[in-house]
């Protein structure tokens, strides 16, 4: 789009559209010249055509009805890092923040094109308070609400939602499934580091981290300091790509270490009282076996065979364990 043309666009936008119409509304403008930005979709190998098509359409539907705050331009680039190729066993992508779910939705679609696990980590409370940061109390949106959204029109089935500050859900080293893309949108540079802290051990090599939030000064220094990676074990990754808010770094490939054999999935799922849920490892090597290592609700079982648990009478939590025949362990915490 020509220079002057924008310049005329942005000036009715800010003049005159802004303070007439909601944030939805708007956001549905702004697509008359951000929808080009999908484009690095049309270049994904693994899907075909047609496949990437829909999911162009897909995501503008999203768009026009979940407000959210990335442009086409800046998903569209995690999603064709995802799309470089399928999922291999146990692989996972994580999304760290994720508002009302707009972009939990488009990465929900290509994830479950090419096999891929969505591990969703938020707070669901808006961000962390830190004083003096203008991100505090913002984006809060409801769990209820993001699974609502991304029923509606994404691929659920294949998300996984995992609700807490990332003080306690990831910086643990809790987070035990080989991640192929990190989309980082945290807004705060504590919950980044928390983040990488958690997932980064079990990085998948050649894999992609993609920061939303680049712009902040707090965040780019944190990311830019070869300090950050040094403390986490593992070399500087490299600045591969930038658009407005987006970065992608990438580590050289045979220098991640991959530490992620065995995984248990679902991670730190819920239970009802006297409820099931199945359980499955991967990775590792197989058979697998799962075994109850605690548990405070009067009586939980598991088929030490198919991993199928049974939570007991009373309101409390369980320690599930997978372990595969070389003896080593994964466990998780059911609530």
């Amino acid at each position: 789009m020509p220079s002057f043309l924008k310049k005329i666009i942005g000036s009715v936008y800010r003049g005159w559209l802004r303070p007439r119409f909601s944030l939805i509304q708007q956001q549905r403008f702004k697509l008359l010249w951000t929808i080009w930005g999908y484009w690095p979709i049309l270049l994904i190998k693994p899907i075909g055509l047609k496949d990437r098509i829909r999911l162009i359409l897909r995501s503008m539907r999203v768009d026009w009805y979940v407000q959210h705050a990335h442009w086409p331009g800046e998903i569209a680039r995690v999603v064709a890092a995802i799309g470089e190729r399928k999922a291999r066993l146990g692989e996972v992508v994580v999304e760290a923040g994720c508002w009302q779910g707009g972009s939990t939705i488009k990465l929900s679609i290509i994830c479950d094109m090419l096999g891929y696990r969505l591990v969703v980590f938020d707070s669901f409370q808006g961000v962390e308070h830190v004083p003096g940061d203008p991100f505090s109390g913002k984006y809060s949106a409801a769990l209820d609400l993001v699974k609502k959204n991304v029923a509606m029109y994404g691929q659920i089935d294949v998300c996984e939602f995992v609700p807490g500050w990332f003080s306690e859900t990831l910086a643990g080293n809790t987070f035990q499934h080989p991640t192929q893309v990190l989309y980082l949108d945290c807004d705060l540079a504590k919950g980044t580091q928390e983040v990488l802290q958690g997932v980064l051990p079990f990085f998948v090599d050649g894999g992609a981290i993609t920061s939303q939030d680049y712009p902040i000064k707090a965040i780019k220094a944190l990311l830019d300091n070869k300090d950050t990676w040094r403390s986490l074990g593992v070399p500087t990754p490299v600045l591969v790509d930038r658009f407005r808010q987006l970065a992608i770094f990438r580590f050289k490939k045979h220098t991640v270490p991959v530490t992620a054999v065995l995984a248990l999935s679902p991670l730190l799922p819920t239970v009802a009282v006297g409820g099931q849920k199945g359980f499955s490892g991967s990775g590792g090597v197989a058979p697998y076996s799962y075994s109850i290592e605690a548990d405070t609700t009067g009586g939980a079982s598991i088929d030490r065979t198919t991993g199928l648990y049974t939570a007991g009478p009373t309101l409390g939590s369980s320690t599930v364990r997978v372990t595969d025949a070389t003896l080593v362990t994964v466990e998780t915490i059911v609530g």
